[in-house]
């Protein structure tokens, strides 16, 4: 049963760069350098990937309680790129998406889903690690669907990843306040 928080969403900043960086070294293995993060958080600056890939940020979002007071917390995040190969679009793809763990199983995580869901017309996808089975059955919950074993794919641990999409023609899981 998930508990509510009050919690608003808003575009990410610049300035969120410190504390949207801590909650993905708290919640992942996966860690970026401050350079990506600033890239990440800059919408339409454009780079080419090692394979070809045009990737361009979208509007960034994090979740925050207490918002707009001295107290503000940003508790979420959710950060996403379109990616194309040559001329045509192929996915919005989810670079990185965490919770601080206090406050997961409260509707935030399916709320920053959902404005993403928004916010494209381009199916959805990510990748997840094999042995995170708690990511993997929220996605499923949300509606994305495994399509692809990547291995090897993660390190620190060396591990397979999972490719998850999902079907643009159904909504993410219901629509759900925070």
């Amino acid at each position: 049963m998930e508990t509510k928080v009050n919690c608003t969403l808003r575009k990410a900043h610049l300035t969120d760069l410190k504390s949207i960086r801590n909650i993905n070294v708290a919640s992942l293995p996966e860690n970026y350098p401050d350079s990506l993060w600033k890239v990440l958080l800059t919408p339409k600056v454009q780079w080419v990937s090692i394979i070809d890939q045009l990737i361009t940020p979208l509007e960034q979002w994090v979740a925050v309680i207490n918002s707009g007071t001295r107290d503000e917390k940003i508790v979420g995040y959710v950060i996403s790129v379109i990616k194309t190969d040559n001329i045509y679009v192929r996915e919005t793809y989810i670079w990185s998406f965490a919770v601080l763990k206090e406050y997961r199983r409260m509707g935030i995580g399916k709320s920053l889903l959902q404005q993403l869901q928004r916010e494209t017309i381009f199916p959805i996808t990510l990748n997840v690690r094999k042995s995170n089975l708690e990511a993997f059955k929220f996605y499923c919950k949300m509606g994305f669907k495994y399509k692809k074993l990547l291995d090897p794919y993660y390190e620190n641990p060396d591990e397979p990843g999972l490719i998850m999409a999902w079907d643009l023609q159904k909504p993410l899981s219901t629509t759900t306040k925070v």
